[in-house]
């Protein structure tokens, strides 16, 4: 079974405030239980007033924080990171207001460079695990049949998706910290955590460039 662990960075909005650049990132293993290790022993580590959230996210934590768990992630053997980025800039116009199909489809061309890439194949068993990205259930329904329905054409078996909270999956968290290392390079021009993660990325693509 190979396991791909997906969480986003940036917003979808199109205003004077959003960001420009909106990332998709990946973690993909075999084995997460070396990412839920890392996980346990940052979060145990932490005064309880950091714990008050319920779960590590790179948005309530501190600079220190992000780089000791982005550090431990880029010591995790056989661990792969695949991202795609989003130019806002030059998003079609007929697909800037439809962000569900943009998030949708932009996950899709990731998870097609992941697969032309030989790291799952046609007959691999894939289990794609991601954070609920909102309470509306058709909204959900509508990003699990989408990426289900094109990954039937090219594979023996669709891949598997599943929907959970980041609470619940020490895994996502951990990719939460990847992409927000990799948005923080679009975005502000600061490599510190890429750069120690960037061994590890075996496919990066932007989309609209």
């Amino acid at each position: 079974m190979i396991y791909i662990f997906l969480d986003e960075s940036g917003d979808l909005g199109f205003g004077e405030r959003s960001t420009r650049w909106f990332v998709i990132a990946t973690i993909i293993t075999t084995n997460f239980r070396p990412i839920e290790k890392a996980v346990t022993k940052i979060w145990c580590s932490m005064s309880k007033k950091y714990q008050k959230h319920g779960e590590l996210h790179a948005n309530f934590h501190n600079s220190s924080i992000r780089r000791r768990f982005v550090k431990a992630i880029s010591k995790i053997e056989n661990l792969n990171i695949a991202y795609v980025v989003v130019n806002k800039r030059n998003t079609p116009h007929n697909i800037k207001y439809e962000h569900e199909n943009l998030y949708t489809y932009a996950t899709y061309v990731l998870l097609e460079k992941i697969q032309s890439l030989g790291i799952i194949t046609h007959d691999n068993q894939v289990t794609l695990c991601a954070d609920k990205r909102s309470t509306n259930k058709i909204l959900n329904k509508h990003f699990t049949e989408y990426i289900t329905k094109l990954t039937e054409k090219n594979r023996d078996e669709p891949i598997k998706v599943e929907l959970i909270n980041s609470s619940n999956s020490k895994s996502l968290q951990a990719v939460d910290f990847v992409s927000w290392a990799i948005f923080r390079k679009y975005e502000r021009n600061d490599h510190e955590l890429y750069d120690l993660i960037r061994e590890q990325i075996c496919s990066e693509q932007i989309l609209y460039q």
